[in-house]
């Protein structure tokens, strides 16, 4: 009985482990940029755009979305939508305590960032 429930628990914990790996390469790294935005530090994302999309990344403009974002409440995640979403992006509804925002990101050919974007959707 007690191998069971061993099997049963090892079961449950691959299923979930499995779950977390289907989101795609996109939404984990939109995920971590928003991250990163909330925070006010681009450090540990910056690497992953192109250099053209590196020169677009301020200071000042990374603070002001993160006042922004932070003043929505928790961040909860996203989800992905293809309402409105152009060719050639890949496209979220990112939830939070007090707002949705619509978030997007374009990969280049070699898997950096060339573009992202969120903007409230009220």
């Amino acid at each position: 009985m007690k191998s069971v429930r061993v099997i049963s628990a090892a079961v449950a914990v691959a299923v979930i482990l499995a779950g977390c790996s289907f989101a795609s390469k996109e939404q984990r790294e939109a995920e971590n940029i928003t991250k990163a935005v909330i925070a006010n530090n681009m450090t540990p994302v910056i690497g992953d755009f192109t250099p053209l999309a590196q020169t677009k990344i301020t200071r000042v403009a990374v603070a002001e979305l993160s006042d922004e974002l932070n003043s929505q409440g928790a961040f909860h995640g996203l989800k992905p939508t293809t309402k409105k979403c152009p060719p050639a992006f890949t496209c979220f509804i990112a939830t939070y305590d007090k707002a949705t925002y619509f978030e997007r990101i374009r990969l280049s050919s070699d898997g950096k960032v060339a573009s992202w974007w969120t903007h409230n959707t009220q």
